[in-house]
C-alpha cells in the first residue's frame, strides 16, 4: 500500500502553485484554487455548504491547464465532502481516458455508500491502469467488501496482473485482502499461493492459514522456514 501511494504522491506532488493561468481566473477561482491548497481538515471546512461546489471542483479536475495536484485534490475532497452528491460526478470520471482521474475518483468514491464503492471497485478490477486497479483492491479491502472475494481470487492469476511473465505488485495487495477474508475451507487455495513463485505473497498466505487452522508453526522463524512448516504440516495431515 505505502509503495502505491508513494508512487501516486511522486506522480501527483507537482508544485501546487505553479501551472495556474494568471490573469484569466476570477476571484471566486482563485479562493477556490486557495482551498484546495489548504490542510485537508481546513480544505473540507472552507469549502463545505460552498454554492455549486461539486459543479466547480468537477470542472478543475478536467481542466488540463491546472496542475495535476489540484486536480487530484479537487477529486478527492469531493468524495469527502458529501459522499451523495459527489457520487454523478465521480462517476463520470471514471470513463475518463486519463488513468489518474479514474485512479482519483476511485479512491474517492470509497466514501460514497457501499453499494456504489462496491460496483466501481468491482467495474476498475478490469481497468488497463495497473494503478486504478490496486486503488479498487484497496477499496475492497477499506470497505471490507467480501462479496467479490470470487472476483479477487480470480484476479489473483489474471493474465492483466502479470508482465511478461512476472507477478506485478497488485498481487500482493490482492493476497492481502484474501487473507483477511480467510474461510475455512480455502486452505488448498492459500497452499497454492504459499507455492506461488512470488515470495510477496508469502506472508499473506501464512497468515490466511494461521487464521483457518488456529495453529501457530515457527513463529520465531524467518519467512522461508515458516514456509516450509506449514508445507509439512499440511503434508503429514495428507492434506491434498
Amino acid at each position: 500500500m505505502k509503495r502505491v501511494y508513494i508512487i501516486i504522491f511522486l506522480f501527483v506532488s507537482t508544485n501546487i502553485h505553479a501551472a495556474i493561468p494568471k490573469n484569466t481566473i476570477s476571484q471566486e477561482q482563485k479562493n477556490l484554487y486557495e482551498a484546495l491548497r489548504l490542510p485537508r481538515k481546513n480544505r473540507l471546512m472552507t469549502l463545505r455548504g460552498q454554492h455549486q461546489v461539486f459543479d466547480k471542483l468537477h470542472e478543475i479536475a478536467l481542466n488540463e491547464k491546472l496542475n495535476l495536484k489540484l486536480r487530484w485534490r479537487a477529486i478527492t475532497t469531493m468524495g469527502e465532502l458529501s459522499p451523495v452528491e459527489s457520487k454523478p460526478y465521480l462517476e463520470k470520471l471514471f470513463s475518463s481516458k486519463q488513468w489518474f482521474l479514474r485512479n482519483a475518483a476511485m479512491i474517492a468514491i470509497s466514501h460514497a455508500d457501499r453499494p456504489s464503492a462496491i460496483k466501481w471497485a468491482e467495474k476498475m478490477l478490469n481497468d488497463s491502469s495497473l494503478m486504478v486497479r490496486t486503488s479498487a483492491v484497496q477499496t475492497i479491502k477499506k470497505i471490507r467488501g467480501i462479496e467479490l472475494q470470487d472476483r479477487l481470487w480470480e484476479k489473483l492469476n489474471h493474465n492483466q496482473n502479470f508482465h511478461r511473465g512476472k507477478s506485478l505488485w497488485i498481487r500482493k495487495h490482492i493476497a492481502d485482502v484474501l487473507a483477511e477474508f480467510a474461510i475455512k475451507g480455502e486452505e488448498k487455495k492459500f497452499l497454492k499461493i504459499l507455492l506461488d513463485r512470488d515470495v510477496r505473497l508469502h506472508p499473506y498466505a501464512l497468515k490466511a492459514l494461521r487464521r483457518i487452522t488456529g495453529e501457530k508453526l515457527a513463529m520465531d522463524k524467518g519467512l522461508n522456514e515458516k514456509r516450509t512448516a506449514w508445507l509439512q504440516y499440511f503434508k503429514n495431515k495428507k492434506f491434498d
